[in-house]
């Protein structure tokens, strides 16, 4: 990692391998930036919350006859997982339609390839990302979407390898408009230059895909994607192509 110069920014990049201890961090990190710092992913947060624990009974004077480890662990090392003699703590996950509030909100990643596993254990598979983007192309191909324009790779959309067309995308927000859970997902949607959209960003490509209701009460799903584009500001000029739908 580097100091960048002022006014540069964060280009600070992180990356820590699926249960590692080491991560790498490469990038800048301009000079009077005013974050604090970025976030990253737990590489193993089961070890992580065993780990804290462990450190918080030591401080409080409890010690442990072993070192913190995981049913993962353990059963690489063939060792006998233990049956539970205790609950200490039960924590409940957040509702679903919460999940998803700050997963369009915020556009968290994490969250997207873990609802992706989610959805292929759901369906008796699995919880890969592989079988999560299987299920979800032959869910919306019963539906009547070709699945030739489906191409999911992850939950995330970071993949280059994600291809979804704006006509199978549009059918699918036009579809769903009928579910019950609909409105979760409305109230979900970031609000963009007046618009419940969703922003899709990658290294030159630029999307949004959401719903308009226009001053006459008329109603439009929206997708618009630009793809390879050079140059700068492509979101302001694509804002003012959303504009001739008020």
């Amino acid at each position: 990692m580097k100091t960048g110069t002022s006014g540069s920014g964060d280009r600070s990049y992180a990356f820590i391998p699926p249960y590692s201890n080491v991560a790498y961090l490469r990038g800048s990190w301009g000079i009077g930036i005013g974050k604090s710092g970025i976030s990253v992913a737990l590489p193993d947060p089961a070890f992580d919350c065993a780990y804290r624990l462990q450190d918080t009974l030591k401080r409080l004077g409890i010690s442990a006859s072993q070192p913190a480890t995981t049913t993962r662990i353990m059963n690489l090392n063939n060792q006998v997982i233990p049956g539970i003699t205790q609950k200490i703590n039960t924590i409940s996950s957040p509702t679903l339609s919460e999940i998803i509030y700050w997963f369009l909100k915020k556009s968290i990643n994490l969250y997207g390839e873990s609802l992706l596993k989610t959805i292929a254990l759901k369906s008796g598979m699995p919880a890969t990302t592989a079988k999560g983007a299987e299920t979800e192309i032959n869910y919306w191909s019963a539906t009547g979407i070709d699945k030739s324009a489906l191409n999911i790779i992850d939950g995330s959309g970071l993949s280059p390898g994600d291809r979804i067309t704006t006509s199978a995308m549009a059918n699918v927000l036009f579809q769903i408009q009928k579910e019950n859970w609909f409105p979760d997902f409305y109230r979900a949607l970031p609000e963009y230059n007046g618009m419940k959209i969703k922003s899709g960003t990658i290294n030159d490509v630029s999307a949004f895909a959401g719903y308009h209701t226009d001053p006459s009460g008329n109603k439009y799903v929206i997708v618009i994607n630009i793809n390879n584009y050079s140059g700068s500001g492509i979101n302001k000029k694509l804002f003012r192509v959303l504009d001739e739908l008020k």
